[in-house]
């Protein structure tokens, strides 16, 4: 039985409806119903260089940030050398979505530059969501512990083991209706431990 509270998607579904009564009685009857239309092709959309970056924490376990660095698609995600958390920040136009359109699915996409130790050490990768910014646009050190309009925007996940892998954020449905359509939607990435 196809979830009835979501729009069926585009094609032919399915849809199995049953009946109960207080007696016990039970009737079922079937169809099915075809979505026609346009489908529109995925969105996709890049982070803006100019306002990504990373945040390095000030001391240990101080949780506030102490450094940024704004190094366009690259930030480091987990630990120093000194153990201090580092966290990036990527930053959307998400002002290109369409205010008609319904989102049933979003994903940020992240590739693993450079490894060093385990990453499965530092626990799951988590995202928080900030309507529009953190902070500032700009990137800076206190986007480290600014409170966020959500937080566990995406499912948790564990980064992959080799360079080059690419790994997915899934966005829960909580983060896509957090979207903000008219502007910049920040994310700030960072492992859980």
């Amino acid at each position: 039985d196809p979830d009835l509270s979501n729009p069926l998607p585009f094609g032919t579904t399915l849809v199995i409806l049953t009946a109960f009564d207080p007696s016990g009685n039970t009737d079922s009857c079937l169809f099915y119903v075809t979505v026609a239309g346009d489908e529109q092709a995925p969105l996709r959309m890049s982070s803006d260089a100019g306002l990504d970056g990373g945040v390095k924490e000030s001391k240990l376990h101080a949780g506030m940030g102490a450094e940024a660095s704004s190094n366009s698609h690259n930030a480091t995600i987990g630990d120093s050398s000194l153990d201090l958390q580092e966290l990036a920040i990527l930053s959307f136009d998400t002002s290109g979505i369409p205010t008609d359109a319904v989102i049933t699915g979003a994903k940020i996409q992240l590739t693993l530059v450079n490894r060093k130790g385990e990453p499965a050490d530092l626990g799951d990768l988590v995202t928080d969501l900030a309507v529009p910014t953190f902070g500032m646009p700009e990137l800076e050190p206190t986007d480290f512990e600014a409170d966020a309009t959500l937080t566990g925007a995406t499912i948790p996940t564990v980064a992959p083991e080799d360079v080059n892998d690419a790994f997915r954020l899934q966005l829960t449905l909580e983060a896509i209706d957090a979207l903000n359509r008219d502007g910049l939607t920040q994310f700030r990435v960072r492992y859980d431990k």
